[in-house]
């Protein structure tokens, strides 16, 4: 469960301070 919350944690941390990519990050979640 450590690692699912680091995921998200990372993913947040990654779109919250890489904005301007938020689309091509999502993009690669999706």
């Amino acid at each position: 469960m450590s690692i699912y919350i680091c995921a998200i944690y990372l993913t947040d941390y990654e779109i919250h301070i890489l904005k301007i990519d938020s689309n091509r990050w999502v993009g690669i979640q999706n």
